[in-house]
């Protein structure tokens, strides 16, 4: 995921806190000092942590909003569903073991 695509599901300070993590890992690449590099890494994978935690938490809230009321988020038609025979045909002319001797 991008931050294009979780763009309207963060808030502005955990975007701040994002780009702040990854300019200091910038940072820390640029001095090729590997422990700092490392704790950069961590700090960043905790921060996007947190908002993949947040953003999991607001999609499972959504989820259950439209499965307390399943006509309106989950519209189906009939047709969808053919429930007809001509799907799975079952007749003696298919089996010639049935077939009168």
């Amino acid at each position: 995921m991008t931050q294009q695509d979780l763009k309207d599901k963060i808030k502005p300070e955990q975007i701040e806190k994002v780009n702040n993590a990854v300019k200091e890992l910038k940072e820390s690449v640029s001095s090729n000092n590997i422990e700092e590099i490392k704790k950069k890494i961590e700090g960043l994978k905790n921060i996007v942590g947190e908002i993949s935690t947040e953003a999991y938490r607001a999609a499972g809230s959504q989820q259950t909003a439209s499965s307390q009321n399943p006509e309106s988020a989950n519209p189906t038609s009939d047709s969808a569903n053919p429930t007809s025979d001509s799907a799975n045909p079952t007749s003696d002319s298919t089996n010639p073991s049935n077939t009168p001797s």
